[in-house]
Formats: C-alpha cells, sequence, structure tokens
C-alpha cells in the first residue's frame, strides 16, 4: 500500500513538472486566423477586417458614385451628339461685314449720272455692300443631308456729292446724288456634310432661285426721285463651317458667294432707266440691268427646334 502511494506521488509529480512546458509549446506556435469571403455592402467592401462605414456614410458615398456617374453620362452624351441629330427642322440666320460686290451696269449708270469721265472705266469697280442679311430653315432628311430655303437680302447704296456746275446754260448749286439698289432672293437646294467630328461640321450648299431687285434714284437739286425694278435669277453657293457650342445653337463663319442675273430696271410707268433724268437730261448710255455678283464671309447661327 505504501509503495502504491509512493508510485502515484511521484506520477503527479511529473505530470506537473511536465505541464508548464507543454503550454508553453502551444503557445509559441502562431495563430492563424479563418480567412473570411469578402461581403459587398452597400457598395462597401467588407473583408472580414475593415469596419464597414456607418449607414448615413454609405448612403453619402452611393449618392456621390450615383451623381458622378450621370455627370459621366452626360459629358459622353454631349461629346457624342452632333447638331442634325437633334431636330428635324433648324433655322439660320447671317450677316457679313468683309463683302466684294460687282454690279457692272449700276456702276456706268451712276458714274453718267454724276458726270465722271470715264463712265466705262467704271463697270470693273468692285465694292462692299451696305448689307447683307440672310434667313433661313433647313430640312433635316439624314444626318448629313439636308434641303434648305434661304431668304437674302443685299442692299447697295451709291451716292455722291457733285459741286456747282453749269449744264446747258443752266447754274446748279451743290447737289447729292443717290442711288440705292436692294436685292431679294428666294433660294432653295442640297445641304450636304462633308466633314463631321463631334462637336465641328463641315457643309456645302448650292442654290437656286429668284431674284428682285427695287432701285431709287434722287438728285437733290432740281429735288427730283424716281423708282424702278427688275426680276431675274439668283444662283447660290455656300462653304460653311457649324461649331456646336450647346445642344440646342451652333456658331457658323460662311464663305458664300452670290450671283444675280435681271432684265433691265424699269419704273412703274414701264420705262427703262436710259432715258434723262434731272440735271443729266440726255439719254444715258444704256439701260442698266441689276445683275452683279458678290462673294465674302459671314457670320451667324443656328437654332436647332
Amino acid at each position: 500500500m505504501l509503495l502504491r502511494l509512493l508510485f502515484c506521488s511521484f506520477a503527479i509529480s511529473i505530470f506537473a513538472i511536465a505541464s508548464p512546458t507543454l503550454s508553453s509549446a502551444q503557445e509559441a506556435v502562431p495563430r492563424i486566423p479563418l480567412q473570411k469571403k469578402p461581403v459587398v455592402q452597400n457598395n462597401v467592401i467588407d473583408s472580414g477586417y475593415t469596419a464597414i462605414p456607418p449607414a448615413d456614410s454609405a448612403r453619402m458615398y452611393d449618392s456621390i458614385m450615383v451623381l458622378r456617374r450621370k455627370q459621366i453620362e452626360e459629358s459622353s452624351h454631349v461629346l457624342a451628339s452632333h447638331p442634325v441629330q437633334d431636330a428635324f427642322f433648324t433655322i439660320s440666320a447671317s450677316v457679313s461685314a468683309v463683302n466684294w460686290f460687282k454690279a457692272p451696269d449700276l456702276n456706268q449708270y451712276f458714274s453718267e449720272r454724276s458726270y465722271r469721265p470715264a463712265p466705262k472705266d467704271d463697270r470693273t469697280n468692285i465694292n462692299g455692300l451696305d448689307r447683307y442679311i440672310t434667313l433661313g430653315g433647313q430640312f433635316h432628311l439624314t444626318n448629313d443631308i439636308a434641303v434648305f430655303v434661304e431668304y437674302d437680302f443685299l442692299a447697295r447704296y451709291f451716292n455722291t456729292v457733285v459741286s456747282q456746275d453749269t449744264l446747258n446754260g443752266v447754274t446748279y448749286g451743290e447737289r447729292e446724288e443717290h442711288l440705292d439698289a436692294t436685292y431679294h432672293t428666294l433660294l432653295t437646294g442640297p445641304e450636304v456634310t462633308i466633314l463631321r467630328t463631334h462637336i465641328l461640321r463641315i457643309k456645302a450648299m448650292g442654290g437656286i432661285g429668284a431674284a428682285f431687285v427695287l432701285g431709287s434714284d434722287e438728285e437733290t437739286v432740281p429735288n427730283v426721285a424716281r423708282s424702278s425694278s427688275a426680276t431675274g435669277l439668283a444662283i447660290s453657293f455656300d462653304l460653311a463651317t457649324d461649331l456646336h457650342v450647346v445642344d440646342w445653337a451652333s456658331f457658323t463663319i460662311d464663305l458664300f458667294s452670290r450671283t444675280i442675273s435681271t432684265g433691265a430696271l424699269k419704273t412703274s410707268g414701264g420705262s427703262d432707266l436710259s432715258s434723262g433724268f434731272g440735271t443729266h437730261t440726255q439719254t444715258f448710255m444704256n439701260a442698266p440691268h441689276a445683275s452683279g455678283s458678290v462673294f465674302g464671309l459671314a457670320i451667324g447661327g443656328i437654332v436647332y427646334l
């Protein structure tokens, strides 16, 4: 019995000595954490080690992302849009201050009226128009082809001051000579886009139509005046640059030409302008027509309806 007790005491002592060593060995082995599959919650990835933002912060983050995505989509839409895709019908207008106009008959006629020494030499004179205004509409059949209708207003005002002189035994004081010619044309034809980018396009237009010209003669001493008119044909060609600045409008730069051919200017009584007028009692060399041509540069805009 005594031996049994001694053996048990010895075994307990040995176990007590060995237990701390085992505990230390277990603590020395590093603990590998369990791998946690990432979870997406409110657009925030929870990897198991990153704290999920509070609900209010997550909602704010979502709102910012949605707003940014919307801005990107709108920007992409503007860059990818083309002017003619926005509307079937557009309205355009333009004006020109840089142009060259030549009307041989009117040049010679006014030179004769103001007693210039070589009226025939003035036929080749080139002057600028005093007014050039256009207003038109375009019907787009496809992205690159359209039909346009356009009204043009052109005006050329001749005037000069003649000093005192004696004509046919009559002395006239200083006087002013005026000749106003206004052109009204209605044109129609095709419009073709020949180059296109996201915000720019270059288009060519050619048209044909009717022309109506009004003439007005005036001489201040003696105070006399007469009116005349003529009809004819007008032909146009334009090479225009269309800069798409906003969704609903474009800025245009137009290189244009107009050729107008008319009959003789006639008064309401049916007579032409070859008869004498005012101080000029003699017959003029020719019965002037209002034919002329002009080319130049115009600026304007287009509105998409």
